[in-house]
């Protein structure tokens, strides 16, 4: 699959008090796009957009965000259940 051919969802969030969100641009999340991957080609994907400094980890399991970047997060295997936009999220 290939992520043109995938119509994203897009969410905005207000500031929730402790997690201040971006009210201009969007969590952009594109559902499925690495089904069919390797995690080579996931990395090679993200670099090919400019997201360097890929590491495979899990994820924080609390919450956190970054004031002056922005983060890709690409599911090889398995599932994840993650709470996107501070407390108030999805």
């Amino acid at each position: 699959m290939s992520i043109n051919s995938i119509e994203p969802a897009t969410f905005l969030f207000e500031d929730d008090g402790s997690i201040p969100n971006n009210t201009k641009l969007p969590l952009i999340f594109y559902a499925g796009v690495f089904d069919d991957l390797t995690p080579e080609l996931i990395e090679e994907a993200f670099h090919a957009s400019e997201w360097g400094n890929s590491w495979r980890a899990s994820v924080f399991p609390f919450p956190h965000y970054h004031a002056e970047a922005h983060e890709e997060l690409g599911c090889f295997i398995g599932s994840a259940t993650i709470r996107l936009g501070g407390a108030k999220g999805i």
